[in-house]
């Protein structure tokens, strides 16, 4: 029986290749994912308005205040 490390055997270790979308070898193989853009939060935190550089965005149309439709 061997003993030690050559009992692991060779590892296959590439878990990421290059995304079709970003360019960046991020993309996981057998997730199908790519690690950079997975996910909508992390496109939320590097969108314009965020941090310091919010005062250049204009209010959201939520925070508008919309009159009320009147019944009649």
């Amino acid at each position: 029986i061997m003993e030690g490390r050559s009992s692991f055997g060779k590892k296959h270790n590439k878990t990421h290749t290059f995304c079709q979308k970003c360019g960046q070898r991020a993309f996981h193989i057998q997730k199908k994912t790519c690690a950079l853009n997975w996910s909508n939060t992390t496109q939320q935190g590097k969108r314009a308005g965020t941090g310091r550089m919010n005062r250049t965005v204009p209010k959201a149309k939520k925070n508008t205040v919309v009159a009320p439709a009147s019944s009649v």
